[in-house]
């Protein structure tokens, strides 16, 4: 269901009526929780200066009802409609620093200090959401919010970030926070730890296996039970400290734990910064293939502090900037004038370059998650440009190769291809090439690997229905292409090292 995106008045939330029963919330109760929100839109309509703890507790208790579970019979859409309307006006009223109060009833957008223009992504159609903006907050801080009604957050790129952890977590109102991490990271999460601790909220590490393997139902069922055995229950949270694997296995326990449980990403790797802890996508791995048990589960924060990158092994790092290029050669202007005239400094992982290569990828991805969060319309697929033949390359190698460095052979892969099929110049084809070796990363493949295997793990893709789907540049940007002909497949194949 897609929400009424209409800010809502006061009189119209006391005019709800709702007939349904309800398992854990009487109809009396559901009454009396949108009438303590009717007033609170109220004053915040008249009292500028309302304090923003009490919009906090109020979304708080809008979010926590579980209206979808709980609701039965035709009035449930009706009633999720109001809660989720009352709580997107909540929020677009909430105070501002610069006092003004903001008019959503004439769709007047947020107050924005030092916006940087950027220039739309290469293909971009009328419609689509735009790119998020960068915001510096500070000198060292910038922060992208990934727009998704009473569900948005924020990126936070920076140093010291843990005060907005426990920030986060306060306005949460958890008791308890679980941080799970990997014992390589282990100093990176008791960091967070401590600073729980030292506000009173009891906090607890767990640690899970390094590799592909740990990203498991396994791993997932023995965290459950620690989590029970420790006690954490449905309002407290958790924290996930780590790269791509803690990120999305963590991602699904707290997804599964409970129904639904807050979670904050930390992510500790490039990959996982620019990538995997943003867009709530969770999953662990099958035998048959990556990703495939999964759900969409939104953090409450992701906190990016790309100083931690500077210890990150090299293979570790060149993997991220996989992720990198492939969002430079989607079209963002911006990075790819980084990735093409300051790969110097990239490589050498410059904290300048770093911070701005973390917050414009980031602003990237959520441009597409605050479009198609649930990947229902196709754009939020645009993501997964050079990942359909990366997915198949892990897994028949065995995960010898990265998940980085499968995407950049991914990435030259699907610009043969749609160079083959005469979607863009060849000269373009070539720049997939050339980038992607001039960051370090992988462009062919060994010829120990089987083509048909290949093209037999694409067809079992996770977005494959049946046959091949790729996303591929062409001359009105990013497009899905579907079975492309023999001729093209065997010129891409070629053009990774896997001529027949």
């Amino acid at each position: 269901m897609t929400a009424d995106p209409r800010p809502v008045t006061p009189q119209e939330v006391r005019a709800a009526v709702f007939k349904t029963s309800v398992r854990g919330y009487e109809v009396a109760q559901v009454h009396e929780m949108l009438q303590r929100a009717a007033a609170l839109i109220e004053r915040q309509l008249t009292d500028f200066g309302i304090s923003d703890a009490d919009v906090e507790t109020a979304l708080r208790e809008l979010m926590n009802a579980d209206l979808d579970e709980a609701f039965r019979g035709a009035n449930r859409d009706a009633v999720n409609e109001m809660c989720e309307r009352v709580a997107a006006t909540i929020s677009a009223l909430r105070p501002r620093t610069d006092r003004r109060s903001p008019d959503v009833y004439k769709a007047v957008p947020d107050p924005v200090v030092g916006e940087r223009r950027r220039a739309p992504l290469i293909g971009s159609a009328a419609g689509q959401a735009p790119t998020p903006t960068v915001v510096p907050t500070s000198s060292t801080r910038e922060s992208v919010r990934v727009a998704l009604g009473s569900r948005s957050y924020h990126i936070v790129i920076g140093e010291s970030l843990v005060a907005d952890a426990v920030n986060a977590v306060r306005n949460h109102g958890a008791l308890r926070v679980a941080l799970i991490t990997q014992e390589s990271v282990l100093r990176v999460a008791k960091k967070y730890a401590q600073a729980f601790e030292a506000v009173g909220i009891a906090a607890v590490i767990f640690t899970i296996g390094d590799g592909e393997t740990a990203k498991s139902l396994s791993t997932v069922d023995a965290l459950c039970g620690q989590l029970a055995d420790w006690g954490l229950l449905r309002g407290d949270a958790i924290v996930a400290v780590g790269g791509g694997v803690v990120g999305d296995t963590v991602g699904f326990t707290a997804s599964v734990y409970y129904r639904g449980v807050a979670v904050i990403q930390v992510p500790t790797t490039l990959l996982a910064m620019v990538d995997a802890s943003i867009g709530g996508k969770t999953a662990t791995n099958l035998s048959q293939g990556k990703n495939l048990v999964g759900a969409f589960h939104q953090p409450i924060a992701v906190l990016c502090e790309p100083s931690v990158l500077a210890t990150l092994p090299d293979r570790e790092y060149r993997s991220g900037l996989g992720e990198v290029l492939k969002y430079a050669l989607m079209g963002d202007a911006e990075l790819l004038e980084i990735v093409t005239h300051e790969t110097a400094k990239l490589l050498a992982r410059d904290p300048e370059v770093l911070r701005r290569v973390v917050a414009r990828s980031a602003a990237v991805k959520a441009r597409f998650v605050s479009a198609d969060e649930y990947e229902r319309t196709g754009l939020r697929e645009h993501l997964n440009y050079g990942h359909t033949l990366a997915h198949a390359i892990e897994i028949a190698a065995d995960h010898a190769f990265a998940h980085g460095e499968a995407v950049a052979v991914g990435l030259v892969f699907a610009g043969a291809l749609a160079g083959a099929l005469d979607r863009i110049t060849p000269q373009a084809a070539a720049t997939h090439r050339e980038l992607a070796s001039a960051l370090g990363l992988p462009i062919t493949l060994s010829r120990d690997l089987d083509r048909d295997e290949l093209v037999t793990l694409m067809k079992r893709d996770k977005k494959a229905v049946g046959g091949l789907r790729f996303v591929l540049q062409g001359p009105n940007g990013l497009a899905r292409v579907d079975d492309p002909d023999a001729a093209a497949l065997d010129a891409a194949f070629r053009a990774v090292g896997l001529a027949k």
